[in-house]
């Protein structure tokens, strides 16, 4: 595919990382000599925000390095997996309640 100058794919976040898949590192963009420009979807469901910023970081540095620098187009589809953060209240019940 040495003459492909669009590529184009969507991978769910949350199954990369349960694959063990660490980043773009691997992607071998430099196979596509004439790429210009990278289309992404990135499946956000069952991920934390944070783990799909750092996976498009990761796919923008891979991009950064390819002599062509193509362009870079994603997009976020689905609901981020949210971190339970309690609240003051929250914490407040549970010591007094331990405190009994």
């Amino acid at each position: 595919m040495p003459n492909l100058e669009e590529l184009q794919f969507s991978v769910s976040v949350e199954k990369w990382m349960e694959n063990n898949v660490v980043s773009f590192e691997g992607l071998g963009l430099d196979y596509l000599p004439s790429i210009r420009r990278v289309k992404v979807d990135f499946w956000c469901d069952g991920a934390f925000k944070e783990d799909v910023e750092r996976e498009e970081a990761a796919l923008r540095d891979a991009i950064q390095v390819h002599p062509n620098r193509p362009a870079l187009q994603t997009l976020h589809l689905g609901i981020y997996k949210k971190r339970y953060v309690p609240s003051k209240y929250l914490h407040a019940c549970i010591r007094s309640w331990i405190q009994q």
